[in-house]
Parts: C-alpha cells; sequence; structure tokens
C-alpha cells in the first residue's frame, strides 16, 4: 500500500496543482478584474488582487518544484525503511 500511496503522487500531483490549480486561477482572471475583488478591502494599500493573482501564476510553478521535490524525499526515506524490519524499533544493545 505504501508504494502505491508514494508513487502515486508522481502522475496526480503535477496534474492537480498545475493543470488544476493553475488553470482554475487562468479562468478567475477576467471575474476578479471585472468583480474588482477585494478593492475595498484594501483601499488603504495599493493592493490590486488580479496583479497579486497574475503573479502568483508566475512563481507558482518554482513554489511547486520545491513541494514535489519534497516529496521524492519523502518517497525515497519512507520505501527505503520498507526493505529494512518494517516500522519496528531494534532492540538497544546492552554492554
Amino acid at each position: 500500500m505504501n508504494l502505491c500511496r508514494y508513487t502515486a503522487f508522481i502522475i496526480l500531483y503535477p496534474i492537480g496543482a498545475l493543470y488544476g490549480e493553475m488553470f482554475a486561477m487562468y479562468l478567475s482572471l477576467d471575474s476578479i478584474k471585472k468583480k474588482d475583488l477585494y478593492a475595498n478591502s484594501f483601499k488603504w494599500l495599493p493592493f490590486d488582487y488580479h496583479s497579486f493573482v497574475v503573479g502568483l501564476m508566475l512563481v507558482y510553478p518554482f513554489l511547486w518544484l520545491v513541494l514535489y521535490l519534497h516529496m521524492f524525499r519523502q518517497r525515497k526515506s519512507k520505501l527505503s525503511k520498507r526493505g529494512s524490519s518494517g516500522n519496528r524499533r531494534k532492540p538497544k544493545r546492552v554492554d
């Protein structure tokens, strides 16, 4: 079960993150611009939510890559334990 869990993300995570989340952000850009979302909430700041989402879309792949590579490190760690004695602790040696 661990093998399936720590291997399925290789295909599913990019589909969900890049194509799902970024595509949803892209589709919402027109609506954000038309409705001028969060304009009244940040009157005292030079803040435009549309620009924020566009900026987020530009840096998102780089931030996502950090998380994706972390998942590979977790996969390696968890699957390497599988070949050993599992999650059981080894008894302490008394000298």
